[in-house]
């Protein structure tokens, strides 16, 4: 997955655990030229290819048209490590629709020890990489003097016709690894929703693991989401090395929903804690594709037109298997929590890291409005609603109504608070947006920012005194007309909602406030929502500060004869 630099990770020195969406680019190989070591026409008669080591039968009726099937090796070494026992190879050209199994036979070398399995992998979309990685699904393999023989299941049948969506795409033809492994185990977890299988080395882990995936599936069940649009159980689970930073990934297959499976780092077993995390993000990934509405394929394939949803609910979901509750703040979420305010194109354009900054909205709707209301919002999605659509066909009120109530409980840190994410932050993100006004001097009055903002979207400005004279009277008026926004008074370690208006704002006790150790926020937002959202406004905030008028006395002495009078005016400051 592509390295976060992002807004927040300049504002804080935090450690990020990347589990589920691991941090590191996959590891693809330049593409090279490899010699075929084999090819054939294969049609619906059916056909064979052998080579050293390696043998591909297509029974008959398996094609429907001719398809020129060729096999090389592969360029990626030990993708299993020490658990290879022969070469792995590519096949390329098998279509998108075959009818009957394809047999695998695979010479592998040295001795099988404990299960044996030939891997097969296939590209596939990760939505925690926003990218294609190879992955690896175990199919079972018998042992016929010397080979390892296994079969490759038929695709027709499994949904790539069926859509709901105007975003699912022609199927192309299909390329896959293999290679023969052993040295592994599997285990079936006791609700039988997931089968493990595994390096015979962490055998325990493994066992932690099925339990931590049975918890997401009866958590997200409980919730309300429906998992009969996958007819097969159990998950595949393959346990193998994968990138240093990794946890884990969940994959949608080109077979279709029955075949979405499941890979962990074999490196990584130990670590429980974020492994229980792990389980739940990425399992949620899988029953998220259950309420796509694209094709087979496309979801294999392709990102999704609601991946910074599926990403937004599934860091929210991580609450449900740490050890911290509702407490708990994702690493991820802290590092892109200010993601959001770069507005709702980048829903588009940026999906994965706005969509875990995001994750403080999803939290907002189910905070206000139940976790089914999730639910509700993925239904519409697979009924062919786009995301923010759907958003706001379940919230009581619209998303751009929706949008101050939702910022002011995000940055009263309502939401969320912890590591990474802190009242301070506030402060520190306008700053690096160079929207700070610090009040030195007499002189430091008046100071004004101008920009635009694009629908969906907000921007914060700062206000903080170090003029030790500054009148105790003193207030400030913020203007920017014909838009909203919203004051905080801040600190390291809380933030504060003070007030919010339109056009003009004054804070008159702003010296008090300073004097406190406070700093004030300013949150100004465009709650505009017109699809697809490339509108951007443009806005002037002007801040003065504002002492209140004294009036000089002159004592003086006067001899006077008869009655005198006087009166005090009420709002006369004496100083």
């Amino acid at each position: 997955m592509k390295s976060f630099l992002k807004l927040s990770v300049l504002l804080l020195i935090t450690s990020l655990l990347f589990y589920s969406c691991g941090e590191d680019s996959p590891t693809n190989p330049e593409e090279k030229e490899v010699p075929v070591l084999g090819s054939k026409s294969i049609g619906s008669e059916g056909g064979t290819i052998s080579i050293d080591n390696f043998e591909l039968q297509v029974p008959t009726g398996a094609f429907q048209n001719n398809s020129e099937i060729k096999i090389s090796k592969s360029i990626e070494a030990n993708l299993f490590s020490t658990n290879n026992v022969s070469d792995f190879f590519v096949i390329d050209g098998i279509p998108a629709e075959f009818d009957e199994p394809i047999k695998i036979k695979i010479k592998y070398s040295g001795i099988l020890k404990d299960s044996s399995f030939i891997a097969i992998g296939e590209n596939c979309f990760v939505s925690s990489l926003n990218n294609e990685a190879k992955s690896f699904r175990l199919l079972s393999a018998r042992d016929s003097a010397g080979y390892l023989i296994a079969q490759i299941p038929p695709t027709v049948g499994n949904g790539l016709e069926k859509s709901n969506s105007n975003y699912s795409i022609e199927a192309d033809d299909l390329s896959f690894n293999l290679g023969a492994i052993a040295g592994y185990a599997s285990y079936k977890s006791r609700g039988n929703h997931f089968l493990i299988n595994f390096p015979s080395s962490v055998l325990t882990q493994a066992y932690d693991l099925a339990d931590y995936l049975e918890t997401a599936y009866n958590q997200f069940q409980s919730i309300g989401f429906s998992y009969s649009r996958r007819t097969k159980w159990p998950v595949e689970v393959t346990v193998k090395v994968l990138e240093n930073s990794v946890y884990g990934y969940s994959y949608n297959s080109t077979w279709g929903d029955n075949y979405g499976y499941m890979e962990f780092n074999v490196n990584k077993m130990g670590d429980a804690e974020e492994l229980k995390v792990t389980a739940g993000h990425e399992f949620f990934h899988l029953v998220q594709s259950l309420y796509d509405p694209r094709n087979r394929f496309s979801k294999s394939k392709f990102q999704s037109p609601h991946l910074w949803l599926d990403e937004a609910s599934s860091v929210w979901s991580e609450a449900f298997f740490s050890g911290s509750g509702s407490s708990y703040v994702s690493p991820i979420f802290a590092s892109n929590a200010y993601e959001i305010l770069n507005g709702a194109k980048t829903a588009g354009s940026d999906a994965q890291s706005y969509g875990y900054g995001s994750a403080s909205l999803i939290k907002y709707l189910t905070k206000n409005y139940d976790n089914s209301s999730l639910v509700d919002v993925y239904e519409k999605i697979y009924n062919g609603e786009s995301a923010f659509n759907a958003l706001g066909d379940v919230l009581p009120i619209s998303v751009d109504m929706s949008w101050h109530p939702y910022l002011r409980s995000l940055f009263s840190f309502e939401l969320y608070k912890g590591d990474g994410f802190q009242p301070s932050s506030l402060m520190a993100t306008a700053k690096l947006k160079s929207q700070n006004f610090t009040i030195k001097t007499a002189a430091d009055s008046v100071k004004s920012f101008k920009s635009s903002l694009p629908d969906l979207s907000a921007t914060i400005f700062s206000i903080k005194n170090e003029f030790e004279k500054l009148n105790n009277n003193a207030k400030l008026e913020f203007t920017c007309k014909d838009w909203n926004f919203q004051l905080f008074k801040v600190n390291g370690s809380e933030s504060k909602f003070l007030a919010s208006g339109r056009d003009t704002l004054v804070l008159s006790n702003f010296k008090k406030i300073a004097d406190e150790g406070y700093q004030i926020a300013v949150v100004l937002y465009n709650n505009d929502f017109d699809s697809p959202y490339n509108n951007t406004k443009s806005y002037e905030m002007e801040i003065k500060v504002k002492a209140a008028k004294t009036i000089q006395f002159i004592y003086f002495a006067i001899a006077y004869t008869g009655n005198f009078t006087w009166t005090t005016p009420e709002e006369t400051t004496y100083s």
